[in-house]
């Protein structure tokens, strides 16, 4: 038996400032193939427009969490120590 070579086709959809590649196989039947097509990108656009918008990173509020999590473990460790004294 001869291999047949898989073709496929490649979509890029776009929704609410999203954007997302598709890749769909082919089969021997067109209307098939447009059918699954169709249906594909229709999923994939209500996915994109579920999808919640990034928010923008505050630089000050990570070096403030950044600060926070190393007094905690200093405090982890000096309770760890069994010392009476550990605020």
């Amino acid at each position: 038996m001869a291999d047949k070579s898989l073709q496929v086709k490649k979509f890029t959809v776009e929704e609410a400032g999203h954007k997302m590649d598709i890749i769909v196989p082919q089969s021997d039947d067109p209307s098939y193939d447009n059918y699954v097509a169709e249906v594909e990108i229709a999923k994939t656009r209500d996915e994109l427009r579920k999808k919640p918008v990034p928010r923008p990173v505050n630089a000050g509020v990570r070096e403030l969490l950044g600060a926070q999590l190393k007094e905690f473990r200093e405090y982890r460790r000096r309770k760890s120590e069994n010392s009476k004294r550990y605020f």
